[in-house]
């Protein structure tokens, strides 16, 4: 038994409506069906207008029980509340339309949007407009009222529809990624069939809904997503869909993407290729896939300087090891930005299970230089296991004998140097070290 291994097995807001729409015709309202062709005002004058100076006055707790029970009547009897509705708010912000829509009460979000459509503009706290409390709590018949009127809208001035739409909260959200988080998929689809631009567009965490979508597994959503636009990689904002199925681990979603643009596959997400961060995570069927179809990627290096083969190593993923080697031997041999190879990389993060692999493989081959290869820092991956107290991995080094025990690095120490020098103020091993250095 070596001294290593005796040692070792020892230890905001956007406002687009004025209050000019007040003094305006109103529509009928048909309260057991839409709006029935609501007379809209020309757009200049909607969007011109300053709205109320921006001064707010607090909701009455009995308004507020109204809007919250759905309760129209109340509000055409006391009609001076709706007139007063852009400045009328909660103490979250929250107007007349918001607590109507959150509560499911389509009726009442008709009659509101109607008497004011400024409305549809006004955000409370969180800079939520409307259509994100709809999309937040999943009432498709709020959102599909919400849209028809936005629809009738935007037949007065292109681009109208789009600022209502595309409007963000505090998260950067649109109400489409806020329908994809709290998983109301039939209001994400049907926000997706409205707006067709809407799906590419990233939030704060650069997430765009076509991301979320993917993660969520939602194959037919996010073919109807992807329908929406030829050019898929130029399209698509923030963080890479293909990464996104590769998280997933949907080889079915993962095909389709690459098959409709297969530019996708040479996106990055923070610095990692695809193949990398697939290998990372250990989603062995699509790594087959993506060996199979793009090969060339295992000599294609991270952002950080490392392989396909060394993420595997690192988070010890054996059997995905084992497939790019069985492909691709020679990249048993390629060296990270700091000169370390798949045995460091294993070595220094304590995996166990890929340097058996390695070195049972490799059992009748000359590979002495790979077990005693050096770093930058002449560094074998003994010295990086011993630095980094992985017992295990230092014992499986140590026993075979085509490993270097005497090796040194650039600063003169050997492995059981490195061991003795990180633990000086261990008192059990710096006795430990002491015996030995005295036999």
């Amino acid at each position: 038994m070596s001294c290593l291994q005796f040692l070792f097995s020892n230890i905001g807001k956007l406002e687009i409506f004025s209050d000019s729409i007040l003094s305006m015709g109103r529509p009928d309202v048909d309260f057991d069906g839409r709006v029935a062709q609501p007379s809209i005002p020309p757009i200049n004058n909607v969007i011109s207008t300053p709205s109320l100076n921006g001064e707010t006055i607090s909701m009455d707790p009995k308004t507020m029980s109204a809007v919250r029970a759905g309760n129209v009547n109340y509000l055409r009897d006391n009609y001076s509340y709706v007139r007063l509705a852009p400045r009328l708010v909660t103490n979250h912000g929250n107007t007349m339309l918001h607590l109507a829509a959150s509560s499911g009460h389509a009726s009442l979000v008709r009659y509101l949007i109607n008497e004011c459509p400024s409305l549809l503009m006004k955000s409370n706290l969180m800079d939520e407009v409307v259509l994100h409390v709809a999309a937040r709590t999943g009432h498709l018949d709020v959102m599909l009222n919400l849209v028809d009127f936005i629809k009738e809208i935007s037949r007065n001035a292109v681009g109208v529809a789009k600022r209502i739409y595309f409007a963000k909260n505090k998260n950067q959200d649109t109400a489409l990624h806020v329908a994809l988080k709290e998983k109301h998929m039939l209001v994400a689809s049907y926000l997706v069939s409205t707006e067709k631009d809407l799906s590419f567009v990233a939030n704060s965490d650069g997430f765009s809904p076509l991301y979320l979508a993917i993660e969520a597994g939602q194959a037919d959503l996010v073919a109807a997503m992807c329908h929406q636009s030829s050019d898929l990689r130029s399209k698509v904002e923030g963080r890479s869909i293909v990464h996104a199925a590769l998280k997933a681990k949907r080889k079915d979603i993962l095909t389709a993407l690459l098959s409709k643009d297969a530019s996708l596959i040479d996106l990055r997400d923070e610095g990692r290729t695809c193949l990398s961060f697939g290998a990372s995570i250990g989603y062995y069927e699509g790594i087959c896939y993506l060996l199979d179809k793009y090969l060339d990627m295992v000599y294609l290096s991270d952002d950080d300087g490392l392989f396909p083969i060394h993420m595997a190593a690192k988070y010890g993923h054996v059997k995905i090891l084992e497939e790019i080697l069985k492909r691709c031997p020679e990249a048993l041999e390629l060296l990270d930005k700091d000169g370390q190879n798949v045995l460091h990389v294993a070595a220094r993060n304590g995996k166990l299970e890929p340097i058996k692999f390695i070195l049972r493989i490799y059992k009748d081959k000359n590979k002495k230089k790979l077990v005693n290869e050096q770093d930058v820092d002449g560094n074998t991956p003994l010295h990086l296991a011993t630095k980094n107290w992985h017992p295990k991995v230092v014992s499986m080094l140590t026993w075979d004998n085509r490993v270097d025990l005497t090796k040194t690095n650039n600063k003169g120490f050997t492995a059981l140097d490195v061991a003795e020098d990180n633990i000086v103020s261990n008192y059990v091993f710096h006795q430990v070290i002491c015996f030995f250095h005295s036999r």
